[in-house]
């Protein structure tokens, strides 16, 4: 079973990343954000006036309104993504929207309730979901 099963309203947590957007792909991460954002709003009416980025005026605080805290340098440039929430929401969907501006080779790997393991991997293009074990391959067996 993976967390394809369970859609939204999964239990997930982050337990590694390797994550980065330069800081001059920072105004396009965050414009194919909005995007996104209008295309949810149009596809879903009964959203109302709920807008899931919220008043967002920049990427960082826009994928704060989605649960992720961005970590920055001294560069404005984002070296890391940590996941804040508790649960999965469209994360499929958001990641693919905004992985043009997203630094190939970046990648965030979590873990669901039910012990699946899985790493969002971005490709300087599109981010695709793989999933993961946990092997022990040196370990003696009794």
């Amino acid at each position: 079973m993976g967390r394809e099963a369970h859609d939204m309203g999964y239990y997930m947590e982050q337990f590694d990343q390797d994550f980065k957007i330069l800081a001059a792909n920072k105004p396009a991460a965050f414009a194919l954000l909005k995007q996104w954002e209008q295309k949810e709003i149009a596809r879903n009416p009964s959203l109302g006036e709920y807008q899931p980025l919220g008043n967002a005026s920049t990427l960082e605080d826009a994928l704060a309104e989605l649960d992720w805290e961005a970590e920055t340098d001294e560069d404005g440039n984002i070296t890391g993504m940590c996941f804040t929430g508790e649960k999965l929401h469209d994360e499929d969907i958001w990641l693919s929207a905004f992985a043009p501006a997203v630094e190939k080779g970046s990648k965030l790997m979590m873990s669901g309730e039910d012990g699946f393991h899985w790493c969002w991997y971005f490709n300087g293009i599109s981010c695709a979901e793989y999933p993961g074990e946990i092997v022990f391959p040196d370990m003696p067996e009794d």
